[in-house]
């Protein structure tokens, strides 16, 4: 897969050895707009340039995900639905800009919505490629 300018984000993360690149590509509005396929972090190999898809980091269906995390809170809907929705989905932006390689490049921390209404912490391990979440709560993880 090759990288378009258009469509690098700025926040990059590159491991301390050098040997791995992790970016997203894709962003959310706060009209409820997505990409097609959601926004995807990627890691690229320095030395070889190969590129692999880590994990869709915002899915397209965000925006109803967070709209049944804001309701569900109870603290901003009975309030300002209006309000709360584009401070969760900046924060939900802010999550996918905090990548955080290990010290030996094996493990790369990020936030994610893979699995439920709010972003959580996962760890991708290099060698395997698999992704264990490491902290879940009932909100969006704003950085690392």
């Amino acid at each position: 897969m090759a990288l378009s300018k258009e469509d690098a984000s700025p926040f990059m993360a590159r491991s301390m050895d050098w040997r791995w690149n992790a970016y997203v590509t894709g962003s959310v509005d706060e009209s409820g707009a997505y990409p097609e396929g959601g926004v995807i972090l990627h890691r690229m190999n320095l030395l070889t340039g190969e590129v692999r898809d880590v994990a869709t980091v915002i899915p397209e269906d965000y925006y109803a995900r967070l709209e049944r995390l804001v309701k569900a809170s109870g603290k901003c809907y009975a309030i300002d639905f209006s309000y709360c929705m584009p401070i969760a989905i900046r924060q939900l932006n802010g999550c996918t800009h905090s990548l955080k390689w290990s010290p030996d490049g094996k493990y790369l921390a990020f936030g994610a919505m893979i699995d439920g209404d709010s972003s959580d912490v996962y760890v991708y391990d290099v060698d395997t490629g698999k992704i264990r979440r490491v902290e879940s709560g009932t909100w969006n993880v704003g950085n690392l």
